[in-house]
């Protein structure tokens, strides 16, 4: 049983999928981090599609972390609607999409009401007290941070979550669970000729993956 601690109502989080999905994610971002952007943009997509189709519950909570650089995104963080999860999914996917004009104003508020015409929310300072307090609860300390079905992955390593679950899902996703290393594993059950062939093509693929993803790494160091 997991001992993370992280409360995913509607009032603090952006939830998106359902509940009975098979898969769930809880992603610790900020509006301003240079790394949450790139996972961002890299995963969007996917996580979209993937929440749409109801293979994914995806919760988003935005950390208030204190470091100057992230000065300009513990602000924006302050302006994310929860109530009204459409609005604040569009407001996070902007903020993505423009935040090298965020870091450089030299007034973020005033950036944020003159592009998106919004104000910071009432409850904003509650929720990102919250946030904090579950961050130093759970020990996190990087950013962007994850829990995939329970398990803490965190920093660099965190890219692979969403490409993952979507070459996964494009087969039987009963035959999977996650693991803290980063991998799918077969999950025990009726070794039948046909499921075990099922399997082996399964793993082929991911294996392919693996040695491609390893080689990349390689050629970038």
């Amino acid at each position: 049983m997991s001992n993370l601690d992280f409360n995913l109502s509607d009032e603090t989080t952006l939830n998106l999928g359902t509940n009975q999905a098979p898969f769930e994610l809880t992603a610790i971002l900020n509006l301003g981090c240079p790394y949450s952007q790139d996972w961002w943009l890299a995963n969007e997509t996917e996580l979209l599609r993937v929440t749409s189709t109801g293979y994914l519950n995806l919760h988003l909570k935005f950390w208030n972390k204190t470091s100057p650089l992230l000065t300009a995104g513990n602000v924006a963080n302050m302006y994310i609607d929860y109530s009204h999860p459409d609005a604040a999914l569009a407001f996070v996917q902007a903020v993505f999409h423009q935040q090298d004009d965020l870091r450089a104003a030299p007034d973020t508020d005033a950036y944020l009401r003159g592009t998106y015409q919004l104000a910071p929310l009432a409850t904003s300072v509650i929720v990102a007290q919250q946030v904090v307090e579950e961050a130093e609860r759970n020990q996190l300390s990087s950013l962007p941070s994850f829990i995939v079905n329970d398990e803490l992955v965190a920093g660099s390593e965190s890219t692979v979550v969403a490409a993952y679950l979507t070459k996964v899902f494009d087969y039987r996703k009963d035959y999977f669970s996650w693991k803290a290393d980063d991998r799918f594993t077969v999950i025990p059950a009726a070794r039948t000729p046909e499921r075990l062939a099922k399997e082996a093509k399964i793993l082929a693929v991911i294996a392919k993956m693996e040695k491609r993803e390893a080689a990349e790494r390689s050629s970038s160091d």
